[in-house]
């Protein structure tokens, strides 16, 4: 009976591991990037505020918009766990390329992909005012 409890035992662990391994795998995707390149777009000036969430992420934005570019990015918020390392670089690549689609950061990519799409956001209400 208890070769029997042990086997059971077993079985119950392994059943237990298969299904949170898939559940996590399940969840692994990249998620899509919103918007891409600037330069061929009419924007309004102004300043816009956008947010995006991806995960524990959460980030807010405040963007400049002068002369038909993206001017300035200013970060209100990031909920970052450890995303911090994406805040500088990625800035500083979509106001460089003028692109909301840039490369993400190493290690932060949550962090990275949802200040992309927090800029797009904001830059969608430069697009329809």
């Amino acid at each position: 009976m208890l070769k029997t409890y042990k086997n059971a035992l077993k079985l119950l662990w392994a059943l237990l591991f298969s299904t949170v391994f898939l559940l996590i795998v399940s969840n692994c995707h990249t998620p899509d990037i919103a918007g891409g390149s600037l330069r061929e777009e009419s924007l309004k000036d102004g300043v816009y505020q956008g947010r995006s969430r991806y995960g524990p992420v959460r980030v807010e934005v405040e963007v400049t918009v002068r002369d038909n570019t993206l001017a300035d990015i200013e970060l209100l918020q990031h909920f970052y766990g450890r995303g911090r390392k994406a805040e500088d670089p990625v800035i500083e690549r979509i106001l460089q390329e003028q692109s909301t689609e840039v490369d993400a950061v190493s290690g932060a990519t949550g962090s990275s992909i949802a200040i992309m799409n927090a800029v797009e956001k904001a830059l969608q209400k430069a697009r329809e005012d």
